[in-house]
């Protein structure tokens, strides 16, 4: 007797739809082979390493950290590697409250192993670094690949697309020229410094200004006042990663007291004005947004 079946393709299709909801893919993941397999990529599309879960209520079947358990998994199904697309550090620092010693070590065990993992990432597009309320420092990310003298920055090997940073202090925006590929940057309460990354490291000084630049399509601000226009300046004026391509930008302004609030609306609208000066011929998408409110002769604006 011939059983009827679902075509091949109505099957993904379906489990597609389910690429957001990973307890039901872990579920669908135990129905039969063709689902499991199929699972298996969607689960690992997005993968966060988060800290370990330290509290009474924690149901982690073991002490392996986030990195440990990646490196478990591409070591029993190397094929994985490819599937996943976007890598995921942490947690933004609005959906937790401010992280413990040992929840920072998310970073620590990541140093130890990612270096060596990351050369087999190689579809990875999204890069996203996220630490606590009290920041990270960008010398504590795992931004490299190899050991030792063979290590390189991991954008100059994974064709990164994506990199979204938040909450994370003193970035050299030197860093951004290791990013080739990179076409979308997202900065949330972050700050820079303009010291050169490691001048005697592949990538560690400014690309020459007759190479082809970057061209960066998407920027997603949501930093203080001076700090955005000292960003704004920067993409405005380099000669390695190009803003003149752009084709959405969205800044936002948190505001806490008039102080304050006064030095970030100043900081918003010169920032935008400063992008806005190249022209933007490709521009499609503008969004300022203000959080928070300011009071002026009485009023709440």
């Amino acid at each position: 007797m011939n059983i009827p079946k679902l075509p091949v393709e109505l099957l993904d299709l379906t489990l597609g739809f389910l690429c957001n909801d990973k307890a039901t893919l872990v579920s669908c993941s135990l129905a039969c082979r063709r689902f499991r397999s199929r699972c298996q990529i969607l689960l690992f599309e997005s993968y966060r390493l988060s800290p370990i879960d330290s509290s009474p209520n924690s149901r982690s079947l073991d002490d392996l950290s986030s990195p440990q358990r990646l490196a478990r998994a591409l070591d029993t199904s190397p094929h994985l590697a490819r599937s996943i697309k976007r890598l995921v550090f942490g947690r933004p620092s609005s959906h937790f409250t401010p992280r413990t010693g040992r929840e920072k070590s998310v970073y620590d065990s990541c140093r130890r192993i990612l270096p060596q993992l990351y050369s087999e990432l190689v579809n990875l597009e999204r890069l996203e670094y996220n630490a606590s309320h009290s920041g990270s420092s960008w010398l504590s990310l795992p931004k490299q690949v190899g050991l030792g003298k063979e290590q390189t920055w991991v954008g100059e090997v994974l064709p990164v697309t994506h990199l979204s940073l938040r909450d994370i202090t003193e970035i050299p925006l030197s860093w951004f020229h290791t990013f080739p590929k990179l076409q979308e940057i997202t900065l949330q309460e972050v700050s820079f410094t303009n010291i050169p990354i490691d001048g005697g490291r592949k990538g560690g000084k400014e690309r020459k200004s007759d190479g082809a630049p970057i061209l960066v399509k998407r920027l997603n601000l949501a930093i203080g006042g001076e700090l955005l226009m000292q960003f704004c300046k920067w993409i405005s004026a380099s000669a390695s990663v190009s803003a003149k391509s752009l084709e959405e930008f969205a800044i936002a302004g948190h505001f806490v007291d008039r102080q304050t609030s006064l030095r970030s609306i100043n900081g918003l609208y010169k920032g935008s004005a400063t992008l806005m000066k190249l022209g933007l011929s490709t521009l499609k998408r503008v969004e300022l947004t203000v959080v928070g409110a300011v009071e002026s002769n009485g009023y709440l604006v």
